[in-house]
């Protein structure tokens, strides 16, 4: 098991993470797909914005180098946190069908 899904399982356990299907995004849950991402060398990241009026989402896309993340892409000024990750998987999709 990779250490993130060991990580997300953790989080299940012991109540941090409601049903895993409460955050699906197309036909996975948000869960399974940043733990499919992971095992496969991505990650995306997504987080508030500072200013909360209008409120705002920011993503980054990772790819795992040699010894560390390596930040691919970011975008921000997104009205929420669905978008960003839609944004961000579909970035990763083109890395993906680039290699």
């Amino acid at each position: 098991m990779g250490r993130m899904k060991e990580v997300f399982m953790q989080m299940r356990e012991i109540g941090l993470l409601s049903d895993p299907g409460d955050l699906v995004i197309g036909s996975k849950s948000l869960t399974d797909r940043l733990i499919s991402l992971e095992e496969n060398g991505y990650w995306v990241q997504v987080g508030p914005m500072a200013k909360l009026r209008p409120q705002e989402f920011i993503c980054a896309v990772y790819v795992r180098g040699k010894s560390s993340w390596v930040t691919e892409s970011c975008k921000s000024s997104f009205e929420n946190p669905s978008d960003a990750y839609r944004w961000g998987f579909s970035i990763v999709n083109n890395l993906k069908e680039k290699k």
